[in-house]
């Protein structure tokens, strides 16, 4: 059976206010590396562990929750969204 991606946990319809989706799953809350499986394909061993999130499935960065508090970015993340700055 071929991997479906998960649909996103958070749009930006959905966002809780005075949150952004976050920059490194786009609101989707897994990892984009993995999909959510915890895992990648590889040739030698048939899956091989996810780097991004080390087999945790979420994303690294929203740790699943596909949105981030604008107040708790610093000024290097807050660059992702250079609409705020408008």
């Amino acid at each position: 059976m071929e991997f479906q991606w998960p649909e996103p946990v958070r749009t930006p319809e959905t966002l809780t206010p005075g949150f952004v989706l976050c920059y490194e799953c786009d609101g989707l809350g897994a990892c984009h590396g993995c999909g959510g499986r915890g895992w990648v394909p590889s040739e030698p061993h048939g899956r091989s562990n996810c780097r991004q999130c080390g087999g945790q499935r979420v994303c690294p960065i929203c740790r699943g929750g596909g949105q981030l508090a604008v107040s708790q970015q610093s000024p290097y993340q807050l660059t992702y969204y250079p609409k705020l700055s408008q």
